[in-house]
């Protein structure tokens, strides 16, 4: 995320998570949602319900919202949700 202070970028803030730590907090949210997917910015799967997807997968759905299935697209961060 950038940092803006009083509107001039003084850098960049970023967190690194374990996708282990991704799959225990969504999942369960998650499993209500045949074949969802959670891509992030580069169309990789981050986490998924899909039996056919594994994590780290390039899929075509795009994370900007382009593409059908893209359920949710968050405007904070660079991840889109989508359902088959």
């Amino acid at each position: 995320m950038p940092v803006l202070v009083d509107g001039e970028f003084w850098g960049v803030i970023c967190a690194d998570v374990l996708i282990s730590s991704l799959e225990e907090a969504l999942l369960p949210a998650l499993g209500a949602i045949p074949n969802a997917t959670i891509v992030n910015a580069g169309g990789r799967v981050v986490l998924s319900t899909d039996p056919d997807l594994e994590t780290g997968d390039r899929t075509e759905l795009d994370p900007d919202g382009a593409t059908a299935g893209v359920r949710a697209v968050s405007k904070r961060y660079p991840f889109a949700v989508a359902a088959g």
